[in-house]
């Protein structure tokens, strides 16, 4: 009948398991032999679709391994966030092909090789998106690098401004404004394949916004990158945006630079992208103000936090103050008298790749308590107050 020897094989010893022979021994009838031919017909293709599963489970089983050996022995605990394990699987889309044999002698080449040739396709998919969607940007001076061999070196300037467009339609917006090669490979390897966010669009928006920002700190857009703004660390009001009075408290929102460009993309109310954005900084003074106010992020009280010193929250993260713990516990020596331990290096953090959920940016912060104002100052009068 065409079938392999093992399905045939599993199909009769599960027809006569159910006697179903003898029971067409009894009734002596041939046109019983009939539903006897169909019966063990249907048995043999389940046969077969049982044999295909234990195939590929045992295939899933022995690539998960080979992955954890990979990512532990190669890839440092602050990279693990950019590693595309969720999206290596050889079926249904993955990065590894189908005939991808996770036992054969030189796997760990193969993937290490094909986790290369994937980082470098995003990287000319991108490139390739901003040549096509803006080419007046990539014929001016501001980003040189893209017209040259280095231009995965222009991801990483704070002009280049990405949106995911899944994240765009959704209630949470992690990838909203995607700035920096680390930040976009992040939120790409911390999806699935059954929920992609590698669907990214260059952004007229929010490359306008941090044009303007940069203008504002006093920063050169041709080769400020992404990790500059960061350790600047500087807060920003919105022009467009007025105040909220929620519970008695009356506020506006103090944003770090990732947030603006957050805030632009998605509105805060109706008719707020009618209006042109104009950015306000806060003086350092109020900007300290203000983050002594901030609560802590990302959330401490999360799992998704590991140690950046081992491998043990390879597979189980933890919550901040257990990760703390076990650092000042299990590696006393290499952090010795350390006072903060640095995100980063010694602790990890992993957005979005153990959870369900989408950590959400920083909440708005609640500047000025009602009882203290006798009306609503004005936005100059709110900056010279910072001041």
């Amino acid at each position: 009948m065409g079938y392999e020897a093992y399905v045939i094989k599993y199909s009769v010893r599960v027809t006569f398991t159910k006697r179903y022979l003898r029971e067409l021994d009894v009734l002596g009838m041939r046109s019983a032999w009939k539903g006897f031919r169909g019966h063990s017909e249907y048995l043999m293709l389940n046969a077969q679709f049982f044999r295909l599963g234990q195939q590929r489970n045992w295939k899933s089983m022995s690539l998960n391994s080979l992955v954890r050996e990979y990512q532990s022995r190669f890839i440092h605990p602050s990279e693990w966030a950019c590693f595309p394990r969720k999206l290596l699987h050889f079926y249904d889309g993955g990065i590894l092909p189908d005939n991808f044999d996770p036992s054969m002698p030189d796997s760990t080449s193969v993937l290490s090789s094909e986790i290369s040739n994937w980082y470098q396709q995003v990287r000319d998919d991108l490139v390739e998106k901003v040549r096509l969607a803006h080419p007046a940007f990539i014929e001016s001076p501001l980003a040189p690098e893209l017209e040259v061999s280095g231009a995965e070196d222009a991801l990483d300037l704070a002009a280049l401004v990405f949106s995911c467009a899944d994240c765009l339609k959704g209630t949470y917006h992690m990838g909203a404004a995607l700035v920096g090669w680390d930040n976009i490979l992040t939120h790409i390897c911390s999806s699935a394949l059954s929920r992609w966010h590698g669907t990214l669009n260059w952004s007229e928006k929010g490359h306008a916004s941090a044009l303007a920002l940069m203008e504002l700190v006093g920063k050169d857009p041709r080769t400020t990158t992404a990790e500059d703004m960061d350790k600047l660390d500087a807060r920003f009001f919105c022009e467009g945006c007025e105040y909220t009075n929620s519970t008695g408290v009356k506020w506006r929102k103090a944003l770090k630079w990732r947030e603006c460009l957050t805030h632009v993309l998605c509105c805060v109310k109706p008719g707020h992208d009618d209006t042109p954005q104009t950015w306000l900084l806060l003086s350092e003074e109020a900007a300290q103000s203000v983050k002594l106010r901030e609560g802590p992020y990302p959330l401490r009280n999360r799992p998704i936090w590991g140690c950046g010193l081992c491998t043990k929250h390879l597979e189980t993260p933890e919550e901040h103050a257990a990760v703390v713990n076990h650092i000042t516990t299990e590696h006393v020596d290499e952090v010795g008298a350390i006072a903060e331990l640095e995100i980063g290096r010694d602790l990890v953090y992993f957005p979005n790749l153990f959870t369900d959920f989408l950590e959400k940016p920083s909440w708005p912060y609640k500047l000025y308590p009602s009882h203290t104002m006798s009306q609503t100052p004005s936005k100059e009068e709110i900056i010279c107050k910072l001041r």
